[in-house]
């Protein structure tokens, strides 16, 4: 798009004030894919990662996981966002591959409202699930910031992150009673056989969901792109390590083999927010991982 030609033709300092800040009167945009297909966004106000989308374009957010998750949806069949938010990588997921079956699993209200809009806007069949993922099957307790840089809070956590000592202890928080489900439950309970591939981000407890879900996992061996950061730790690639998976750093020229998990930690790129880098999971052979390799730097 124009917009996003001229917002990259500009200084590295103009761009970071503009891309704070959305121009007058807009109440919805669209983003563009590789294959031409567009996602559109309304209820702009409601999240600041609208902002970078808006300016930057489908890569504005977490750019080289949405490459990488768009080249992997296209074979997949079926596909599940864990800790979808308003839905990004959902609705990235049924525009790569309309024929994919995609579930989008939000346990707050809030952001499950906005994910659901969304879908209903772009005329998506993401089947979504106000939902938990978790390590048990029943109701819990979420903890939720009552102050956050996003107008939906969404680092909310089934972990107490917000108590002294903590990562997030600048903020207070509440509690809120959400429906949870381990990840083999939920494929029992709904007869899914089979998943090709998940991108899991749910503020702290990937693990316990990874090792909840061993049955399905062992069963299908599907990939999984998520975050590796200081504050969450490389457990869920551990768990996955430990059952075969190789790691991969996802960065600007592809994936790379990871053979250290604390090689994770010296990646620089992307410290500035706490996070050592975006990691790819898989079981794939090599020859496969190259032909993505092509693919991605293609696109």
């Amino acid at each position: 798009m124009m917009r996003h030609r001229l917002f990259n033709s500009l200084p590295s300092r103009i761009q970071a004030h503009i891309s704070s800040i959305f121009p007058p009167f807009v109440s919805k945009f669209s983003v563009s894919l590789p294959n031409g297909k567009e996602i559109i966004f309304s209820d702009i106000e409601k999240s600041q990662i609208f902002k970078s989308l808006y300016w930057r374009g489908i890569q504005g957010y977490e750019k080289n996981t949405v490459k990488l998750f768009y080249v992997l949806s296209e074979t997949s069949d079926c596909i599940f966002d864990i800790g979808a938010y308003f839905g990004l990588f959902s609705l990235i997921a049924e525009k790569a591959n309309p024929d994919a079956k995609v579930i989008a699993f939000e346990p707050v209200p809030e952001s499950f409202a906005l994910l659901s809009k969304l879908i209903s806007v772009n005329g998506a069949s993401i089947k979504t699930e106000n939902v938990a993922l978790s390590n048990e099957t029943g109701v819990t307790k979420f903890y939720m910031p009552d102050r956050s840089h996003s107008k939906i809070p969404n680092i909310g956590s089934l972990k107490n992150r917000f108590v002294p000592g903590e990562v997030f202890s600048d903020r207070g928080c509440f509690e809120i009673d959400v429906t949870c489900c381990t990840l083999d439950d939920f494929c029992n309970q709904r007869k899914i056989s089979g998943i090709d591939l998940i991108k899991i981000d749910v503020e702290g407890l990937e693990a316990e969901i990874i090792q909840n879900g061993m049955e399905i996992i062992g069963k299908s061996k599907p990939d999984f792109v998520g975050e590796v950061s200081e504050y969450d730790g490389t457990d869920w690639c551990e768990a996955l390590i430990n059952i075969g998976y190789r790691l991969f750093d996802i960065s600007d020229n592809g994936l790379h083999v990871i053979s250290d998990i604390h090689q994770m930690e010296n990646i620089d790129r992307t410290k500035s927010r706490g996070a050592f880098g975006e990691a790819f999971c898989s079981c794939k052979s090599d020859e496969e991982i190259e032909k993505i390799n092509r693919y991605f730097s293609s696109l």
